[in-house]
């Protein structure tokens, strides 16, 4: 709003990307982790399957305001749920329906700008993955401790984020850097091939990394 021709905020919408972060220094073995990161590399990609490399292309299309080559857009076919609690797992819900090749279900389902439970919302995304046996825990811990099985993350597997027990965030693998170090793609603030841990690697999250069986 305007007053005496000064812009005001009235409200913030776009939650800040780095509220969980902290100095990467403070990490305990800081040194360690470094030189471990800096001495991986690249993996080799080239026989996915079809259906994770489809995953990807429609999560690099839709990744939001970072993609700037699809207008900024989301996907038209879907309600955009940032205003209404997140749309993270919208977007990972869509990937694996739009592009993965997975069939809706009574549990898991999206119809004419409604979802369920296990579609909309992080917890229950990443609940069903699992229990469905859709997806499977390659590793659960804080950063330091699930930093070497992150790089056995495949592009189309997931990430969900752990605050107080409870699942904040998704995000899905789309790429990697020149040390193999993982990249993905999410809603809610829109990223796209953003280091895996970006605004998120500090004492008071817990990684969940998932594969899931396409």
């Amino acid at each position: 709003m305007s007053e005496n021709e000064k812009l005001l905020i009235t409200r913030e919408w776009y939650t800040n990307p780095f509220t969980y972060s902290r100095h990467f220094s403070e990490f305990d073995n800081q040194q360690k982790i470094t030189d471990y990161i800096l001495t991986q590399s690249a993996h080799n990609w080239n026989e996915l399957h079809d259906s994770r490399k489809k995953a990807v292309n429609y999560a690099d299309k839709y990744s939001g305001a970072a993609n700037l080559n699809n207008n900024q857009l989301y996907n038209p076919d879907y309600k955009n749920f940032r205003y209404q609690g997140g749309d993270c797992a919208n977007f990972a819900s869509q990937i694996l329906y739009e592009a993965g090749g997975f069939n809706k279900t009574s549990t898991w389902n999206y119809h004419h700008g409604k979802g369920t439970r296990a579609w909309l919302n992080a917890q229950g995304f990443d609940n069903y993955m699992i229990y469905s046996g859709r997806g499977s825990l390659i590793a659960r811990g804080k950063y330091k401790d699930v930093l070497e099985k992150s790089y056995k993350l495949l592009p189309g597997d997931y990430i969900a984020y752990e605050k107080n027990g409870k699942v904040v965030h998704i995000s899905v693998v789309t790429g990697q850097d020149s040390h193999g170090y993982i990249l993905t793609n999410a809603h809610h603030t829109d990223r796209h091939r953003s280091p895996w841990d970006l605004g998120w690697s500090n004492n008071y999250i817990t990684f969940r990394l998932v594969r899931v069986h396409y």
